[in-house]
């Protein structure tokens, strides 16, 4: 998929956010991660609801072959 000649991707995005409402939602992110999900969804007005903890283990090890 490209986006159509002469658009570039912030003009797509602009356009399309246009016909998103998500002002009487709630959107509940199980992982939350680093949240964008949720900064991206309140930006266009919905309500948020982030889970999450630390990751199993303490996170990705810097070199793997120490493990």
């Amino acid at each position: 998929m490209s986006l159509p000649e002469g658009t570039s991707p912030s003009e797509f995005w602009k356009r399309y956010e246009a016909g998103v409402v998500l002002t009487e939602k709630v959107v509940l992110d199980p992982f939350l991660g680093g949240g964008t999900t949720l900064v991206e969804t309140r930006r266009l007005g919905a309500r948020v609801i982030g889970v999450g903890g630390p990751p199993s283990g303490g996170g990705v090890p810097r070199d793997p072959a120490r493990l």
